[in-house]
């Protein structure tokens, strides 16, 4: 009797389970750090950051992952139109799966921009800083997010999509 393979599917958290990390956020991630075609590398090196992590920290990088996103994911975002040759930002409110693929990228770009050596010493910084609340260049962030949002709320109206009337 063979066996077929299940893909395990989570609403809240999880899409299609990836079969190497067994998460569907943390590929997420990882697709983020590609450049050239690198990803064996790359899952190499987050490979490293999950044994440190487990031996020495004796903690799940997963687990810190996902609190990360959690913590830092945004509820709102700017959309534009362009009205009479002006354009204008108005603030939309995110799904739960946009507001985690967002702080997926601000995640990556964070850990982008610090200047480590190796990836995996840059990725177990950035995860230990969340989960101690040191992270300060996230928190500007979303603050910037937030006073956009309130500079640009005059602009909902641009947002609704204008009745036509029939002139019968």
């Amino acid at each position: 009797m063979k066996l077929k393979k299940i893909n395990l599917y989570l609403q809240k958290y999880y899409r299609y389970i990836d079969s190497i990390f067994l998460s569907y956020w943390l590929g997420k991630f990882i697709n983020n750090f590609i450049k050239n075609g690198n990803k064996k590398t790359i899952e190499a090196e987050f490979k490293k950051a999950y044994g440190y992590l487990k031996i020495s920290k004796k903690c799940n990088l997963f687990l810190i992952f996902l609190e990360c996103i959690e913590k830092v994911k945004p509820i709102t975002n700017l959309k534009s139109i362009t009205v009479s040759g002006k354009t204008r930002e108005y603030p939309v409110i995110l799904n739960k799966y946009k507001q985690r693929n967002i702080s997926i990228k601000n995640l990556s770009k964070f850990i982008n921009e610090q200047k480590n050596l190796f990836l995996y010493q840059r990725i177990v910084d950035a995860l230990l800083d969340y989960k101690v609340n040191k992270n300060n260049l996230l928190i500007k962030r979303q603050v910037e997010n937030i006073k956009d949002s309130v500079f640009n709320r005059f602009n909902i109206r641009f947002s609704k999509k204008r009745k036509r009337f029939k002139i019968s």
